[in-house]
């Protein structure tokens, strides 16, 4: 099993030592000071509530080997997050530029009749179809 490390904390007139790869750090927090949340965030700390069920996976990423701490798995989780943000806001960029174009191409008078460009993909799936057969 790894080496947890602690971080102590200056809680009015106690100090106190937090597991970082504690799950319940808001639970023992609490039982020193009811404003330790605030201070933590002053150490660039974050205490979060998990429900059991991602307590009980965050255990089982570690006792698999896949992951040394709950950090780690956390951060892992952080940074799927991270890259989905990315592809979101690199599709939603794309989209816009998308658009762009195609309002440009409405006020240069580029248009397409709607049914027509239906008809033609009615005749390129009915070859399709008859290829295929």
């Amino acid at each position: 099993m790894s080496e947890q490390s602690y971080t102590y904390v200056k809680a009015k007139t106690k100090t106190i030592a937090l597991s970082m790869s504690s799950t319940k750090i808001s639970a023992i927090a609490r039982l020193y000071n009811k404003n330790i949340e605030k201070h933590l965030l002053k150490f660039g700390l974050m205490s979060i509530s998990l429900t059991p069920e991602l307590e009980q996976f965050i255990q089982s990423q570690i006792s698999s080997g896949k992951y040394a701490s709950t950090e780690e798995v956390i951060l892992a989780g952080i940074k799927l997050l991270e890259e989905r943000e990315r592809i979101y806001q690199g599709r939603f960029e794309e989209l816009k530029r998308e658009i762009a174009l195609g309002v440009e191409q409405l006020e240069r008078g580029e248009r397409l009749d709607g049914r027509a460009v239906i008809e033609k993909l009615r005749q390129k799936n009915q070859v399709m179809r008859k290829a295929e057969a």
